[in-house]
């Protein structure tokens, strides 16, 4: 994982992206419906459909960089929210993008133990918007 710059802000869209979107797509559905603005640093994650596909946009001084993770079994573990956008802390987005996973929560609830999604995002709170 890229470490973020110290102040750097992590926005989760909690409404289903359509991940065939690029670039310009992406930004203005930060500034449309996140009403945020794709160039000001911020870390901005969007979610597929089917949960297993992610995207990420951020800007830099010299320009935008689109990441994408593709999870070859399993499903992001997304949190629940009417609308709007989710702020995560850096390591909830670590948390979120490296090792849980749907599949993970599964093989742990097989082997009796429990597990609720909901605890990644408690750690810090994270508000929504």
């Amino acid at each position: 994982m890229i470490g973020l710059p110290t102040g750097t802000r992590v926005w989760i869209a909690t409404a289903v992206t359509d991940m065939r979107s690029g670039f310009p797509a992406l930004a203005a559905k930060v500034q449309a419906v996140l009403e945020e603005n794709p160039l000001c640093g911020d870390v901005f994650i969007f979610r597929g459909r089917r949960g297993d596909l992610a995207k990420i946009l951020c800007a830099t001084d010299d320009g935008l960089w689109l990441l994408a993770k593709r999870l070859s079994r399993g499903r992001f573990v997304w949190p629940q929210a009417d609308g709007g956008k989710i702020y995560l802390t850096s390591a909830q987005l670590s948390m979120l993008l490296l090792r849980i996973v749907a599949g993970d929560i599964q093989k742990l609830r097989q082997r009796g133990g429990r597990f609720s999604a909901a605890c990644i995002f408690k750690a810090a709170a994270p508000t929504i918007h």
